[in-house]
C-alpha cells in the first residue's frame, strides 16, 4: 500500500506549482496594465459615425438631393442600381456624375 506521506508530498508539490502559476499570472497582469497605461488605449474616444441621410420629398427633389450628395462627396461608392434609378451616369474620364 501507499505511504500517507506520498500523498502529502504530492499535495505540497501541487500547491507550490499553483503558487508559482499564480505569481506568474499576477506579473503578467501587472505588465499588461503598464503597457496599457503607456499606450493610453483605454482613454481614446470612439470614432463618430456621420450619417449620410436619405433624400426626402418628390422624385425630382430626391434625385437632385442624391446628385448633390454625390458631387459633394458624402456618397463615395454609390450602387449602380441607385444611379440607374435616379438616372445619373458617371463620367469615368472626368470622374464626375451627370444627370440624364
Amino acid at each position: 500500500m501507499s505511504d500517507p506521506d506520498d500523498g502529502v508530498d504530492k499535495m505540497n508539490d501541487l500547491v507550490k506549482k499553483l503558487n508559482r502559476c499564480n505569481n506568474n499570472i499576477k506579473l503578467i497582469l501587472e505588465m499588461m496594465k503598464n503597457i496599457d497605461e503607456k499606450l493610453g488605449s483605454g482613454k481614446s474616444e470612439p470614432v463618430e459615425k456621420k450619417p449620410v441621410g436619405r433624400p426626402a420629398g418628390t422624385y425630382e427633389s430626391k434625385r437632385q438631393q442624391y446628385f448633390d450628395m454625390l458631387t459633394s462627396g458624402k456618397i463615395s461608392m454609390p450602387k449602380p442600381t441607385t444611379l440607374q434609378y435616379y438616372r445619373i451616369i458617371k463620367d469615368d474620364f472626368e470622374n464626375t456624375y451627370k444627370l440624364i
